[in-house]
């Protein structure tokens, strides 16, 4: 097993198949990569995705195994090596910090995937009251609630995920929320999203009206004709510390304020698209009356 350096792509991969085929949790199998070769050490994104493979697994139902490495194997050169426990412990903490900090809107190595879902609310439970508590109250690790919206006796959504999760593991996933007596997963077909070529969004323009901000974002005549509000013409991230939004108009275009003071809340944040003046209107909600010139620490793009 190698790639270029031996160091992250490598020790994914390899953890990934310990995990799945010999039921280690990532910690041991790591320890056992780490045992054979110290220098190893996936990358934020990789490891992200590392701790979300396993808790799928988990979820699926595996118990995993945590287990101490054993000594460190005699060398190719037929030297022993030692294994520096300390060194071990360092790395692991070491990992799992990097890969909190990563941005919750790229995810692991890139943007997270889209999948969608038709799920069957229980008897006693109306298909309106299922969304409402899917809104407020959903938790499965791995996936953001995108949208929720009733089809009849149904509830539609679309998640974003982690790239580690299928449909099959979602469906799992869902049938286990309270409220769900059955789902139907399949993958979202969703435009392709190439972060690296998209241009920063500098010409927009904001009002601040106390209690909310509106920021809003001019696209090129026509650009809004015939589609269904936003669903297909953004993706977007709010967290009380950033904004990132994603415009799929061709040239596809994102908007990042990275350093808010922490007074946004999130989840009444919104964006709406404005076909009769063609723009994009994101709208911030504060926690209090806090001054724009106070909320933003600067205002990147």
């Amino acid at each position: 097993m190698h790639c270029a350096a031996g160091v992250s792509r490598a020790a994914t991969s390899t953890c990934a198949y310990l995990m799945a085929k010999e039921g280690l949790d990532l910690n041991s199998a790591y320890s056992k990569v780490f045992a054979c070769r110290s220098v190893v050490k996936p990358n934020a994104g990789f490891w992200k995705q590392l701790r979300d493979f396993e808790e799928a697994l988990s979820l699926e139902g595996l118990t995993l195994i945590a287990k101490e490495p054993d000594a460190a194997p005699v060398q190719p050169d037929g030297k022993p090596a030692a294994l520096d426990r300390a060194k071990l412990h360092s790395r692991l903490v070491e990992l799992d910090f990097d890969a909190s900090n990563l941005d919750t809107y790229l995810g692991s190595q890139g943007p997270l995937h889209f999948l969608t879902a038709k799920v069957m609310p229980v008897g006693d439970i109306s298909p309106n009251a299922l969304c409402q508590q899917l809104r407020s109250n959903m938790t499965i690790p791995g996936c953001i609630l995108d949208n929720a919206v009733v089809d009849g006796n149904t509830v539609d959504l679309r998640l974003r995920c982690a790239l580690t999760m299928d449909g099959d593991a979602l469906k799992a996933l869902l049938e286990t929320q309270p409220g769900i007596a059955s789902a139907v997963c399949e993958a979202g077909t969703q435009k392709p999203i190439n972060l690296r070529a998209s241009v920063a969004i500098t010409d927009y323009t904001w009002a601040d009206a106390g209690a909310k901000v509106k920021i809003y974002i001019p696209l090129p005549n026509g650009a809004l004709n015939g589609m269904d509000g936003v669903a297909n013409v953004l993706e977007r991230n709010f967290s009380e510390t950033s904004v990132d939004v994603l415009v799929l108009v061709e040239p596809q275009r994102r908007l990042r304020l990275n350093h808010l003071a922490g007074e946004v809340e999130p989840t009444a944040c919104g964006v709406t698209a404005d076909q009769k003046k063609c723009r994009i209107v994101v709208t911030l909600v504060k926690k209090h009356d806090v001054p724009w010139e106070n909320l933003t620490a600067s205002r990147p793009s």
